[in-house]
């Protein structure tokens, strides 16, 4: 729906700096990052908030926070993917080792 990416953000700070009389540039950078500090707080006080009441279950652990894949059996039902990178990793280091233990 509604996307902004580096590009046009570059292009906004680029017409906003030349639009701006360059004596007042310093002081909306800091009007800028002051009003970044505001939010990143609020921000912070509404997820220790939503912890502390319950909400939900807003976890600093990135693997949780990972979606979980599906798949539709041959039964028709739904089950949860397996993540095989993480097996062939783990058999690849298994090999590894016991490659360099025997010789």
């Amino acid at each position: 729906m509604f996307s902004i990416g580096l590009s046009e953000i570059i292009v906004i700070i680029v017409v906003g700096c030349l639009m701006l009389d360059p004596k007042k540039l310093p002081h909306v950078i800091k009007d800028i990052q002051t009003l970044y500090k505001k939010i990143f707080i609020i921000r912070q006080e509404l997820i220790n908030t939503a912890k502390s009441i319950n909400i939900c279950d807003i976890d600093d652990n990135e693997e949780e926070n990972v979606i979980k894949k599906k798949i539709i059996g041959n039964d028709g039902n739904v089950y949860e993917a397996y993540e095989i990178k993480n097996l062939i990793n783990n058999k690849e280091a298994k090999s590894y080792d016991s490659k360099n233990t025997n010789s």
